[in-house]
C-alpha cells in the first residue's frame, strides 16, 4: 500500500524545514569559529607584546572591550591589524596602556615588524 499524497507532502515539507535549520546552524557555527580565531590571535598578540600569560591577555582583551564599549571581535580584529601595521585606534590604544600594566610591570611596546632587527642603543 502506497503512502497517502498528503503524508508525502508533509514529510517533504518537514525535511525541507529541517534542512533549512541545519544550514542556519552551520552558518552560525562558521561565524562563531571565525570570531574565536580572531580572539585567539588577538590574545597571542597581547601575550607577546605585553609579555603576559594567555589567560592575562584574555582578561585584558575582555576589559578593553568592556571599557571602550567596542565588541570583543572588533577589538580583536583591531589588535591583529595592529600587529601587522603598527596602527591602532586611540580608544583601544589608550585602554591597552591602562590595562596592560595591571598584569605586568613592563610598558606596552609596539609589535616589531617581521625581518626588522632591533637596534641596540649605544
Amino acid at each position: 500500500m502506497a503512502p497517502a499524497p498528503q503524508h508525502d507532502a508533509a514529510a517533504a515539507a518537514q525535511g525541507a524545514g529541517h534542512a533549512a535549520e541545519l544550514k542556519d546552524e552551520i552558518a552560525r557555527l562558521k561565524q562563531v569559529m571565525g570570531a574565536r580565531s580572531d580572539v585567539d590571535q588577538a590574545v597571542g598578540v597581547l601575550a607577546a607584546v605585553g609579555r603576559i600569560s594567555p589567560a592575562e591577555a584574555w582578561d585584558a582583551l575582555r576589559e578593553v572591550s568592556m571599557h571602550t564599549d567596542i565588541r570583543l571581535r572588533s577589538v580583536a580584529r583591531q589588535l591583529i591589524a595592529w600587529a601587522r601595521t603598527g596602527d591602532l585606534i586611540p580608544e583601544i590604544s589608550g585602554e591597552l596602556r591602562r590595562q596592560l600594566p595591571l598584569y605586568h610591570s613592563e610598558p606596552m611596546g609596539r609589535p616589531r615588524r617581521h625581518g626588522v632587527a632591533a637596534r641596540s642603543r649605544r
